[in-house]
């Protein structure tokens, strides 16, 4: 008697009538059903967040810095720091620019992230000797972004070296100092 009790009523909860719905409603101790009205339907939550500004607040250190992003030539994400490599020192021996990561008397570090993978080091001729470089590389293709002059990990050194022309802020786009020091073939000097 139960069993047909039971598929009575979940086929009246399936086919509304149009003035009400009977619904099933299952209790350990007894079967009961409910009465709803269809055009009353229950209201839906949409959001539990509340967002509160002012106007008359003043703006935060964080709120005002913005950071900026950098990619590899491949569009792989890098670098994110502080402030744009434009306005970053640059190196004389190679032109790279330099990262402070560590607070001086005369400078503060950057604050920054490097997304890369350390190689092993490498000593490059320098003028007067040479130089024994860290250097690390974007993790999809491998290319050479950056380097210091202690072991990884990053920030282990007073200064990381990006290498010019190896980010660019426009993500798949090459940036315009990438080919900067290449000598132009012209088709006379192929010939």
């Amino acid at each position: 008697m139960h069993r047909s009790l039971l598929f009575l009523l979940l086929h009246l909860a399936r086919s509304p009538s149009p003035t009400s719905v009977i619904r099933p409603v299952i209790s350990p101790l007894a079967f009961v059903l409910c009465l709803t009205p269809q055009s009353a339907p229950m209201p839906k939550v949409v959001s539990r967040s509340a967002v509160s500004s002012s106007t008359d607040a003043q703006p935060t250190a964080s709120s005002t810095a913005a950071l900026r992003v950098y990619y590899c030539i491949c569009g792989e994400f890098i670098l994110v720091i502080d402030k744009s490599l434009t306005a970053l020192p640059r190196r004389q021996t190679d032109g790279a620019i330099v990262v402070r990561c560590h607070d001086a008397d005369s400078a503060k570090a950057r604050i920054f992230k490097l997304n890369a993978t350390p190689k092993d080091p490498i000593l490059v001729e320098r003028q007067g000797g040479h130089e024994k470089q860290y250097r690390f590389h974007c993790p999809r293709c491998a290319l050479p972004v950056a380097y210091q002059s202690t072991p990884p990990p990053v920030k282990s050194g007073p200064f990381l070296f990006i290498f010019k022309g190896a980010l660019s802020q426009i993500q798949g786009q090459v940036p315009p100092d990438a080919f900067e020091d290449e000598k132009l073939l012209s088709e006379n000097n192929l010939a």
